[in-house]
């Protein structure tokens, strides 16, 4: 098969696979990129345990992000779980990062991303015990409807992308 063959294969399954860069509660479990399951789901909104799969998950997370993943993330990952279980979308969806297709009202960003300089105005923010930065665009639940919500959602989405060079890796990839 050429190398257009190829190309040609993978824009075909790009075009009929989403493929989401943040990680998604669904039916499924816990899924990342084209529906790679890292924790399947045993009952509907429940995830398996984590327990004795932290090693596979934290490596999966490392392959798809290309750097190690903090094992403090299998916290987050079970806080969300939870907050799923109990039906709280919105908190379950929140404590991933997202792509570019949301707008991110609380965010973490880990110490090798963090620089003295990165300070965002007009957001909670609070140094974690790793040394990452957590950023909140509220204390109160998160309201659309509200232009300082929104207005510091859009500081932290900023501030991300500022971070981690998303959007130069996107255009690159064009």
């Amino acid at each position: 098969m050429s190398g257009q063959h190829v190309n040609a294969a993978w824009q075909a399954r790009l075009r009929a696979v989403p493929i989401a860069p943040a990680l998604t509660l669904t039916t499924q479990g816990l899924v990342l990129g084209a529906g790679t399951v890292l924790v399947a789901a045993t009952a509907p909104r429940r995830l398996s345990s984590l327990q004795g799969r932290e090693a596979r998950v934290l490596a999966l997370l490392a392959s798809a992000y290309g750097k190690p993943i903090a094992p403090s993330v299998l916290g987050v990952i079970e806080r969300a779980a939870e907050a799923w279980r109990q039906g709280d979308d919105c908190l379950g969806a929140a404590l991933f990062p997202y792509s570019r297709f949301h707008i991110p009202w609380i965010a973490y960003l880990g110490p090798s991303l963090i620089t003295e300089a990165v300070r965002p105005p007009d957001i909670k923010t609070e140094r974690t015990p790793d040394g990452g930065l957590l950023m909140s665009a509220t204390e109160d639940r998160l309201d659309p409807a509200n232009p300082g919500h929104l207005r510091a959602a859009r500081v932290i989405a900023e501030t991300i992308i500022g971070c981690t060079g998303y959007q130069k890796a996107r255009a690159a990839r064009a």
